[in-house]
């Protein structure tokens, strides 16, 4: 599927052209001045462990329909990516819990069928409730270790990440070419 591009103003419904802005073409209104900088879309996942396991779901629905991945979706334009990835939790699996620390950022270009996504990953920690699989997204829900995922069809961030979480902390994140993405310094800012 392709993924869309305005053809007119979402602010004033005029035709939006062509224009070369920032080194490449991009669509922009010639009545009030909006650029269509392109669709993306930022989604938020939590890892919660239990001793050397990792909570894991059973996608029930597309994307993934089948394959196991830690709990996650799509953060809203009203909250924070780790207030998201509490809030997925707590609707695929009746878990509650809180974010305590960022464990990657995955960054992925879109490619013209696909927007660019930018998924959040958190360690969280679990506060109340108990397991209980939501069964319009999610068919099954566990604790796993990673031994077990050799058998499953586990999505590979996700087993990346249960890898990550269950090493123990670390001094900040790097991405899988080696950039240094955050130091003991760094915070995240709102």
């Amino acid at each position: 599927m392709q993924s869309p591009v305005y053809q007119f103003c979402p602010h004033c419904a005029a035709p939006l052209l062509p224009a070369m802005i920032g080194g490449r073409e991009r669509r922009r209104c010639p009545r009030c001045g909006f650029v269509f900088w392109g669709k993306s879309t930022v989604g938020a996942g939590g890892v919660l462990t239990r001793g050397d396991r990792v909570l894991l779901v059973r996608r029930a629905i597309e994307p993934g329909k089948g394959r196991w991945a830690i709990p996650g979706g799509f953060v809203e334009e009203n909250e924070r990516a780790e207030e998201a990835a509490a809030r997925e939790m707590l609707e695929e699996t009746g878990l509650s819990a809180e974010a305590v620390s960022l464990l990657a950022v995955r960054d992925r270009p879109g490619d013209g069928s696909q927007p660019h996504d930018i998924y959040l990953v958190f360690l969280l920690a679990y506060r109340h409730g108990v397991l209980r699989p939501q069964p319009e997204e999610v068919s099954a829900a566990g604790f796993f270790c990673p031994e077990e995922c050799t058998r499953m069809n586990v999505a590979p961030l996700s087993l990346a990440m249960m890898r990550l979480a269950l090493a123990g902390p670390t001094p900040g994140f790097q991405a899988a070419s080696g950039i240094d993405l955050l130091s003991p310094a760094a915070r995240l800012y709102y």
